[in-house]
């Protein structure tokens, strides 16, 4: 089966339409996770515990998934480019506060209001899936979704301005970029269609009721684990891979995109791949090969006294950090794959529903990055081992992968025993 081939006509349009959105999502996901980078100077100057520190690293991504359904709502009902404006205008005010607080409970505040980044996901994958032709959605969703490199820019960004100047400076280096990017998506972009043309997919009953499908609640857990596992290690792997490899924070937050850049860029084959192989397939297998780096990650060093016929031998276990960071980059390049196969997955189960469905998943990905990273912070602080992290993430994975595996198997069941001819997504 020959993959689609797409027109040069068609990608110059596509071209044009996914560009403003990309440069928004990017530049709003740098802010989402600003504090994965500034927030460890935050922490020398309040003095935070671990499980303080998690929760500031957490908040954005807790208050993004609460806003993340009323911004699904508000897309279909009011449109997609107006939310983007929206979120874009609202983080502005946030930024100059960052720059101006200091006590703890301030930087909580101001953590919540970078939540308002999560908007830009919902009305970017609405805005998206409405104009790009169906055989390419996969595609085209996972290239807009690889706007999470805006994570991996935040490393070289602060780490420069740091160096300059001050990291309370960076918060007006993004002010100036959000200007900027709001002005040219408002320029660049098409209006939002008629609200008649959007009434049918604005009632807030028919959407709720969505909560009640399995195919959607197994659809949320799916993105927890992917988006969500994505999230959490963009959060936590600048200070696990400085602490537990002895490096020098700003060493450890350059290594970390190891992790990003291949989770992000790899979202483009997981939507290709979908696109040409179907979306489940191209998932099941990439979650099963995840589970490798994942298991071998969660080993911690060790070391072991064996009490031998003459002496005692003294053995060492642990990664060097090439392995480390392989094994890392291997992670993230997996979970990239499964994200964009679910990213075509969501529009072919919901095509009248996208942004609300994506404010759904939008929210599992958040509620998992918000508790990840304190289920990192906690079992780093009460059990004393850093490799935790990967322990609970396999475990997590495993679960996952078996309940996509019964759930495939109960559709495929329930297709041959009504004798349906169709093809479901599940398979």
């Amino acid at each position: 089966m020959k993959a689609p081939q797409i027109r040069k006509d068609t990608l110059l349009s596509l071209t044009g339409i996914l560009l403003p959105n990309y440069v928004a999502f990017f530049v709003a996901f740098g802010c989402w996770t600003l504090l994965a980078v500034i927030g460890v100077h935050i922490r020398t100057q309040l003095t935070l515990t671990d499980v303080e520190f998690g929760t500031l690293l957490a908040l954005p991504v807790l208050s993004g998934g609460l806003l993340a359904i009323p911004a699904g709502i508000a897309t279909q009902r009011f449109g997609a480019r107006r939310v983007m404006l929206g979120c874009l205008a609202g983080l502005v005010p946030v930024l100059a506060s960052l720059g101006q607080v200091e006590s703890l409970w301030a930087y909580f505040l101001v953590a919540c209001g970078l939540g308002l980044a999560g908007g830009t996901f919902s009305a970017g994958l609405q805005f998206m899936s409405s104009r790009a032709p169906p055989r390419h959605r996969g595609l085209v969703l996972s290239l807009f979704s690889t706007g999470m490199l805006g994570a991996g820019f935040n490393y070289y960004l602060v780490s420069l301005i740091h160096e300059a100047y001050s990291w309370r400076s960076v918060s007006t280096a993004y002010i100036i970029l959000l200007v900027l990017v709001t002005l040219l998506y408002a320029l660049l972009t098409d209006s939002d269609p008629p609200a008649a043309d959007r009434s049918r997919q604005s009632r807030i009953r028919d959407q709720l009721s969505l909560l009640r499908h399995a195919d959607v609640q197994l659809l949320c857990v799916l993105f927890a684990l992917s988006g969500g596992g994505i999230l959490a290690l963009t959060l936590w792997l600048p200070d696990f891979i400085s602490a537990s490899l002895g490096l020098p924070l700003n060493t450890g937050a350059l290594l970390a995109t190891g992790f990003i850049v291949p989770a992000s860029v790899c979202q483009v084959p997981g939507g290709w791949l979908a696109d040409r192989l179907g979306a489940v397939p191209v998932l099941r297998r990439a979650l099963a090969a995840s589970l490798l780096p994942g298991l071998l990650l969660s080993y911690p060093s060790m070391s072991l006294d064996v009490e031998g016929a003459t002496h005692i031998l003294h053995l060492q276990f642990g990664w060097s950090i090439m392995v480390e960071v392989s094994l890392i980059t291997l992670l993230g390049m997996l979970l990239g794959v499964a994200f964009g196969s679910l990213l075509r997955l969501l529009v072919e189960l919901q095509p009248d529903h996208v942004a609300f469905t994506a404010g759904l998943a939008l929210l599992s990905v958040c509620l998992s990055g918000f508790l990840l990273p304190l289920l990192f912070a906690m079992a780093n602080q009460w059990i004393g081992v850093r490799s935790s992290a990967f322990m609970l993430l396999f475990g997590f994975s495993a679960l996952t992968l078996l309940a996509l595996t019964l759930h495939s198997r109960r559709h495929m069941r329930h297709r041959l025993l009504k004798g349906d001819k169709i093809l479901s997504p599940w398979g």
